[in-house]
C-alpha cells in the first residue's frame, strides 16, 4: 500500500505524481564549454546533473519552435548567456536552438551560497515585413501565452546555473550523507526550477500579488494563496530550519509551506516536506529534499505543459467531531476499484487500522469512529492499489472539539542557504 498525506484543512484538489509517463517531447541539453573552473570535473558531478536534467524532461511536454537567424533573412539575433564561471554575460550572435530544446550552461565559482540559477537572454534586430514575427518567435517559441498582456506562458531559449566551488557537496542521486556536504541534487533540482522561470519568467510575475503566489495550479495543490518570501522569487522560508527541535520544524509553525515530496532520487513518493522553493536548504535524516507537488504546479503556473499522468485525482479526507459525545466521522470519495483502510495514532508512530476495509464503494463514504480516545488522535487512510502515493490525514482532540491538520514530522539537521543572488 502507498500513502497519501493531506497537509491542510482546505481540501487539496490534485496531487502532481511521477506516474506513467510518455517519451519526453523536451530535450535539456547541457553546456559545460563554459565550466572553465572544473567544478564538473569532479566525480560523480555530470551523472547528477544528467539526472536532474532527465527527471525535468520526464515531466515537461512543451514543443518549442526552433530558432534559427538563417531561416529568416533580414533578422538576426544574440544569445546572451550568464557565465556561471565569471558571472559576466557572455554573447553568442546567430547561435541557433533546436526545436524543443532547452540550453542549460552549468559551471560554478565562489558564492556566498550554495547555488545560483537563472534564464539567459539576447538581443535581436530586424527588418523587412517578417520582423516582428522574428521578434515573436524569441520572446515566446511558439508559445501564444508568452506573448499575452500579461503573459500565461513561456518560452525560453536557455538559462544558466552555477554551483560553488567553495564547497564539498555530496553527488550521491539517492541520499544525503551529511559530514558538511552540500546535497547536489537538491540545489540542482531548486536553481533548474529558477532557471525554468520559477521566480524569474514574466509569467511568474503574473500571479505574484504582494506576498502570495495567486497561480491556479499552485493553489489549487496548497490549497490556497502560496506564502512568498520577500522579493517574490521563493515560496516562504519556514524559518525552522536551524531550530532545536528534534524534527527540525514544527507542524503547527504558521510559516510552513509544506507539500508532498513526487517521488524520486530515493524520497516515497507522498511524503511530506518543506516546499523545495523555499530558500533556505535543510538536510532531512538521510534523505535528499526533493521536487514537491508545489513546484510541479508552481512550473505548470509559469506556462510549462505537464505530461498527462503526472497530475493524479485525490482523495479529500473530511473529518468532523460531534460536540456532544466526542464521536468522530471521517469522510471521502472512494473508487470502486480501490480498498480503503482508516488507521488512527495518538503519536503518529504507532498506527492502528480501525474497523474493517472498505471496498467496492462508489461514491462518498462516512467512516465513524464512535469512541475515540481523550485528546489528539490522527487519522490517516491507505489505499490500495494507490490512486497517489499521499497520506490523506486527519486530526481530532476530543477534548476540545476543534478540526485541524498535523503532519508526520521529518528529522531535519544541518541547513545550507541554498542560493544566492536569484
Amino acid at each position: 500500500m502507498n500513502d497519501f498525506r493531506l497537509a491542510r484543512s482546505l481540501g487539496v484538489g490534485a496531487l502532481y505524481a511521477s506516474t506513467s509517463l510518455l517519451a519526453s517531447a523536451m530535450e535539456i541539453e547541457i553546456d559545460y564549454t563554459l565550466d572553465t573552473n572544473g567544478f564538473f570535473n569532479q566525480a560523480g558531478s555530470k551523472e547528477a546533473m544528467r539526472a536532474v536534467c532527465d527527471y525535468f524532461e520526464g515531466i515537461l511536454a512543451d514543443d518549442l519552435a526552433r530558432i534559427d537567424q538563417a531561416q529568416w533573412p533580414g533578422n538576426s539575433w544574440i544569445a546572451r548567456v550568464r557565465n556561471p564561471a565569471t558571472g559576466n554575460v557572455d554573447t553568442f550572435p546567430g547561435k541557433v536552438i533546436p526545436a524543443n530544446t532547452y540550453i542549460l550552461y552549468a559551471g560554478g565559482r565562489n558564492l556566498n551560497g550554495a547555488g545560483q540559477g537563472g534564464q539567459n537572454f539576447y538581443s535581436a534586430s530586424g527588418s523587412g515585413p517578417n520582423s516582428q514575427q522574428w521578434f515573436d518567435l524569441l520572446q515566446s517559441r511558439g508559445e501564444p501565452g508568452a506573448l499575452a498582456n500579461p503573459p500565461t506562458d513561456a518560452g525560453p531559449w536557455g538559462g544558466s546555473i552555477t554551483f560553488s566551488t567553495s564547497r564539498t557537496w555530496n553527488f550521491s542521486q539517492t541520499a544525503s550523507v551529511g559530514g558538511g556536504r552540500s546535497d547536489f541534487i537538491t540545489i540542482a533540482l531548486h536553481e533548474v526550477c529558477h532557471a525554468l522561470g520559477m521566480g524569474t519568467e514574466d509569467s511568474w510575475n503574473t500571479y505574484v500579488n504582494g506576498a502570495s503566489f495567486t497561480g491556479p495550479k499552485s493553489t489549487a495543490s496548497y490549497g490556497g494563496n502560496v506564502p512568498l518570501q520577500s522579493g517574490g522569487r521563493h515560496w516562504r522560508d519556514d524559518g525552522m530550519c536551524t531550530s532545536s527541535t528534534a524534527t527540525g520544524y514544527s507542524p503547527s509553525n504558521p510559516l510552513n509551506v509544506l507539500s508532498r515530496a513526487v517521488g524520486q532520487f530515493g524520497v516515497t513518493e507522498g511524503q511530506n516536506q518543506i516546499a523545495l522553493l523555499d530558500p533556505v536548504s535543510c538536510r532531512v535524516g538521510s534523505k535528499l529534499k526533493v521536487m514537491t507537488a508545489l513546484e510541479v504546479a508552481g512550473l505548470d503556473d509559469v506556462g510549462w505543459e505537464i505530461k498527462t499522468g503526472i497530475i493524479t485525482p485525490l482523495p479529500e479526507l473530511a473529518i468532523s467531531v460531534n460536540q456532544d459525545n466526542g464521536a468522530v466521522t471521517l469522510s471521502w470519495l472512494a473508487n470502486p476499484d480501490r480498498v480503503y483502510q482508516v488507521q488512527e495514532s495518538g503519536t503518529l508512530q504507532d498506527w492502528v487500522d480501525l474497523g474493517n476495509p472498505v471496498s467496492l464503494r462508489s461514491g462518498p463514504v462516512n467512516f465513524p469512529d464512535g469512541d475515540p480516545p481523550i485528546g489528539r488522535n490522527f487519522y490517516r487512510l491507505h489505499v490500495d492499489p494507490p490512486s497517489s502515493s499521499d497520506v490523506a490525514f486527519a486530526l481530532a482532540n476530543r477534548s476540545s472539539y476543534y478540526l485541524t491538520v498535523e503532519t508526520e514530522p521529518n528529522d531535519v539537521s544541518d541547513c545550507d542557504i541554498c542560493a544566492d543572488g536569484h
